[in-house]
């Protein structure tokens, strides 16, 4: 009969809170393990180089090929460092980042030119659904690998492909594929 405590209705949500906040927090870093398969698979895939020289000022810094963005709810996208400040997460499980690539003529030349996706994702039991630009595929993933990452990858450069080969001025061609310039 000594020190037994008697758990209380608040202990029991607590802990539950406890529960529920450590599944999201894990679930959070799946999604930037999902992003970051997206993002530098996409540079590996293109075989393109990981960051650029930029000079502004006398002052040298490096910029990724490939850099990541936040949306923001009037559509324009914000240039962010890590992905727990890119990727938008919702209530329902869905989540959602920008993702930039970087276009140049020549290696290593100017002008350069930052084509900006939205990539929005759902998360399935084992997969994500992966929608760009109004078009979807859907991708084995278990919170730490997938296999067939590729799919977004392969979807990403069609997309890519055909804003290319769009007529320059077409204001149809921007938005009928979902890309942003920057």
């Amino acid at each position: 009969m000594g020190d037994e405590q008697i758990e209380t209705k608040y202990d029991i949500v607590r802990r539950q809170f406890a529960e529920r906040e450590d599944a999201k927090r894990e679930y959070i870093q799946e999604s930037a393990q999902f992003a970051a398969m997206v993002a530098n698979g996409f540079r590996s895939f293109m075989g393109m180089p990981e960051q650029y020289e930029h000079s502004k000022d006398g002052i040298t810094t490096y910029r990724s090929y490939v850099p990541l963005y936040s949306l923001e709810e009037d559509g324009s996208f914000t240039e962010e460092t890590f992905w727990a400040d890119a990727i938008g997460h919702y209530s329902d499980g869905d989540f959602n980042f920008g993702l930039g690539i970087v276009l140049e003529p020549r290696p290593n030349t100017y002008p350069k030119q930052v084509v900006q996706v939205k990539v929005e994702c759902t998360r399935k039991p084992s997969s994500e659904e992966v929608k760009i630009a109004g078009k979807a595929v859907t991708c084995t993933f278990d919170g730490k690998e997938s296999p067939d990452i590729s799919k977004v990858h392969d979807l990403l450069f069609e997309l890519l492909n055909n804003w290319l080969k769009a007529r320059w001025g077409d204001p149809d061609s921007k938005r009928s594929i979902g890309f942003h310039l920057g």
